[in-house]
């Protein structure tokens, strides 16, 4: 075998691969016995497809070759490529094997992320270790599967390729590249311009950024040679000419003027699925090994027949912990019958399936969790909990059709297809129950909270319903957001100081400033309000003030801080004393005005005192001072 045309394949394609990780949301069968011939079935929900996995032991009679990890000339651990990195930490030991009853060993491999073998110039990862088995020679569009025993402590993933070799009879792809001078056979350099096509990876390292091969054939019918470009020399010219240096001699010259050329590498086996399993995986057997099995179909390629040239299986390890395998078998792939229920959805001989009539058909859950609050007097705020999609549950069995009998149903499994929920569709009206599909205008969102319009004048309702990613619609919810609001004076004056005087026998004035008020009313449907104030007679320890000494002022302004464009309550302005026991109403709001936050700002001097000399009492051995209170009250109602 052709070490570049290896590591060719691997450039190219890839089978089988399995990997070994913990995993959540996979329903698999429970414990199944491999060795009575009942397959083991594994069902993974999606959005809006179930897809399904399943391992059938090969039938002894359709085993192509078998490896049980106990001869070491079975497999080969020291292929590494590039740079030598010895075994990969892989071994062939007796510590942990397959127990079948003939085993004696199994295949080990850890700390792949620090150890391992495989790396492809001129890439540097080697996260991985390989493993190369002999080749195998099997017919173009024949099904193979291969099964085998694995067990994992900690992440561990095992990957499978065939590595096939460069067709022969199609016709050479060219570069965009001539040869500037003769190329004897047995050369490893030559000159070619336009060598960008052959970028460095970093610019004066003269290591080519990817892995790419040419060829000195003549006839396409007869392969000779395709080595791989192995340091590329950029010419500092400004010609964009330069030099390839190859990992092997040509074996045809190559004349000036030739256009460079390559041969396409054959993969005969491609199967880009996976395979994953945790650490307490079910389907495992009571010696905690599981059974994996892929199956895929060798492609009918012209210009590689597989029968005749064969393919070359290797594995790829990777592990963070300790990875296992034993018991590998290649052979031609059991018939399945897969079945949704009691119906057949499937049959053929492949390992894996996608059924893409499992959709999610239920309803999701309503959303619940509904709270509400008012923004700015003007908008409200309706929040709620993410709602639920349960999706449908679909029941899955499996059995094989060999050539010389059925097995048995594997054990019923089941899965659940969830879309997701996408949103929730709602209307808000003043109408306490209603059906969205009976009406127009319905909105849409993705969040889990809605503002709209406050409406003070009419009670209001949101009607919701939840919507999935397969377009099924839940139940109504019909949640009542009517705004409450209280009615309330938020704050008021709470001490008035008049100016000091002193007594000359005239009438005198003193006057006082009044904080603002500030009045809310967030009711809904509201009656409307009243601001009324009442004042007592101005009492000291001498005697008291008559009624009709205090006067308000004429200075007064109304002021919209927060809420709905309403129209602003009246100003009721006393024309007369405020200080005769009798309440007066300074502000009015009818029916469906002034709804919101408002402030009531007093002029300088808003309160003037009249003093008369007749009838104001003193000590006239020290300050007297007279004192009132002002009552207001705020009333519902026009």
């Amino acid at each position: 075998m052709n070490k570049n045309n290896l590591l060719k394949a691997v450039t190219v394609f890839g089978l089988l691969f399995f990997s070994f990780v913990k995993l959540q949301d996979h329903i698999y069968a429970e414990d199944l016995d491999v060795n009575k011939g009942i397959p083991t079935l594994k069902v993974i929900g999606k959005e809006n497809e179930v897809k399904l996995e399943w391992a059938i032991d090969i039938l002894d009679q359709d085993v192509l070759w078998k490896i049980d990890f106990n001869d070491t000339k079975e497999v080969n651990l020291m292929n590494g490529w590039g740079e030598f990195y010895g075994n990969g930490n892989q071994s062939l030991q007796s510590e942990v094997y397959f127990p079948n009853g003939t085993d004696t060993s199994g295949y080990k491999v850890f700390d792949t992320k620090l150890g391992g073998n495989r790396v492809l110039y001129p890439y540097t990862v080697r996260s991985n270790s390989i493993a190369v088995f002999k080749r195998l020679n099997v017919p173009n569009n024949a099904y193979i599967s291969a099964t085998f025993k694995a067990k994992s402590q900690g992440l561990g993933k095992i990957s499978f390729y065939g590595d096939g070799s460069w067709e022969t009879g199609r016709e050479f792809d060219y570069y965009n590249a001539i040869v500037l001078k003769d190329v004897p056979s047995g050369s490893k350099e030559l000159e070619i311009n336009n060598i960008s096509l052959f970028p460095e990876r970093e610019p004066g390292t003269n290591i080519p950024r990817d892995r790419k091969h040419i060829t000195s054939d003549v006839n396409k019918d007869v392969y000779q040679d395709s080595p791989m470009i192995d340091k590329v020399i950029p010419y500092q010219d400004g010609s964009g000419n330069g030099k390839l240096i190859l990992n092997s001699p040509i074996v045809t010259p190559i004349k000036q003027g030739d256009r460079l050329k390559t041969r396409r590498w054959a993969a005969p086996i491609q199967l880009p699925n996976n395979r994953t399993i945790t650490k307490d995986d079910s389907n495992k057997d009571v010696n905690g090994w599981t059974t994996f099995s892929m199956n895929t179909q060798v492609a009918n390629n012209p210009f590689y027949i597989t029968e005749q040239r064969g393919v070359t299986f290797f594995m790829l390890a990777y592990s963070e912990g300790v990875t296992y395998v034993d018991n590998l078998k290649v052979g031609y792939a059991s018939e399945a019958e897969v079945y949704r229920g009691n119906q057949q959805i499937y049959k053929g001989r492949l390992s894996d399936y996608v059924d893409k009539n499992a959709r999610d058909q239920a309803a999701p859950l309503a959303p619940e969790g509904f709270n509400f609050e008012s923004i700015g007097l003007k908008e409200t705020k309706v929040t709620f909990n993410d709602a639920k999609d349960e999706g449908s549950t679909y029941y899955y069995k499996i059995r094989g059709i060999g050539k010389n009998g059925i097995s048995p149903f594997s054990k019923e499994v089941n899965t659940t297809v969830k879309s997701g929920v996408k949103g929730y569709e709602y209307i808000v009206n003043n109408q306490p129950n209603i059906s969205l599909d009976s009406v127009k205008d319905i909105q849409f969102t993705e969040h889990t909270n809605i503002k709209f319009q406050t409406d003070y004048t009419n009670p209001q309702y949101l009607h919701i319903r939840t919507v999935d990613k397969a377009g099924n619609k839940g139940e109504f919810r019909h949640i009542s957001v009517t705004e409450k609001g209280n009615l309330e004076i938020i704050s008021a004056p709470k001490s008035i100081m008049f100016s000091s005087i002193k007594l000359n026998g005239e009438q005198q004035l003193s006057y006082a400033n009044l904080q603002p008020i500030r009045i809310l009313d967030s009711r809904n449907q509201t009656e409307g309000w009243r601001l009324n104030m009442s004042v007592r007679n101005f009492v000291s320890s001498e005697g008291k003030l008559p009624p009709n000494s205090l006067f308000l002022n004429s200075k007064v302004q109304i002021n919209r801080v927060k809420g709905p464009e309403t129209k602003l309550p009246e100003l009721k302005m006393p024309n007369a004393a405020i200080d005769n026991g009798s309440t007066i109403t300074l502000l009015q709001a009818p029916k469906g005005t002034a709804i919101g936050e408002y402030e009531i700002k007093f002029g300088e001097n808003a309160l003037k005192l009249i003093i008369n000399p007749g009838t104001t009492y003193i000590n006239y051995e020290k300050e007297t001072t007279y004192s009132s209170s002002i009552t207001w009250s705020l009333i519902s109602g026009p």
